[in-house]
């Protein structure tokens, strides 16, 4: 019987960050990475929230120094492709760093950073593109993309991880997922 209420405490608690995730309560990234950590990596709890405590460090300090390259920069689009790729690199050092906390820790700061100067640069972007007359609508437009991305993705991923029995799988996802944001990061400054 404790082995039984042992792992249904243990689904329970995985429902819970699942559903938080993906009724978008949470990131899904920073939270698929500890579930990760802890899952296939083995860490603890406290070792898998330092992780994610790196993640947000990194994301709040990269969107300051975004904020500030932007006021600077009129062409924000060479900024998001190297933010997007920044992202796919480090998905794939954890995807090929099968359970490697090495991995997960190096990749840590590059999630962060790529993924908050993301979202101060993409609106810069979005704002010095359109203008004035139609800044508004088009960064709400931006906003509502972005928060689709997070209601479909947590879904999508943890169904190609428990699917394939691979969170390699869906890292590489992932991946896939920030190299087209650079290719459409491209195509934007044309």
């Amino acid at each position: 019987e404790e082995a039984l209420a042992a792992r249904a405490l243990e689904s329970l608690d995985k429902a819970y960050w699942r559903i938080g995730d993906a009724l978008t309560v949470f990131p899904p990234a920073p939270i698929s990475v500890v579930l990760y950590a802890t899952e296939r990596c083995g860490m603890g709890a406290a070792a898998a929230g330092a992780v994610l405590a790196v993640v947000n460090a990194a994301s709040a300090l990269a969107r300051v120094v975004a904020g500030k390259v932007a006021d600077r920069r009129p062409d924000m689009w060479p900024s998001l492709r190297f933010q997007a790729l920044v992202s796919s690199v480090s998905m794939l050092a954890i995807a090929f760093g099968t359970r490697s906390t090495l991995a997960l820790w190096l990749a840590a700061p590059l999630l962060g950073a790529a993924s908050g100067a993301w979202a101060t640069t993409v609106m810069v972007a979005t704002v010095t593109r359109f203008g004035d007359g139609r800044s508004g609508r088009a960064s709400g437009t931006v906003v509502f993309g972005g928060h689709a991305g997070l209601l479909a993705s947590p879904v999508v991923f943890g169904t190609l991880a428990e699917t394939t029995g691979s969170y390699e799988v869906a890292w590489l996802s992932v991946a896939a997922c920030f190299l087209v944001a650079a290719a459409l990061a491209s195509r934007g400054s044309d």
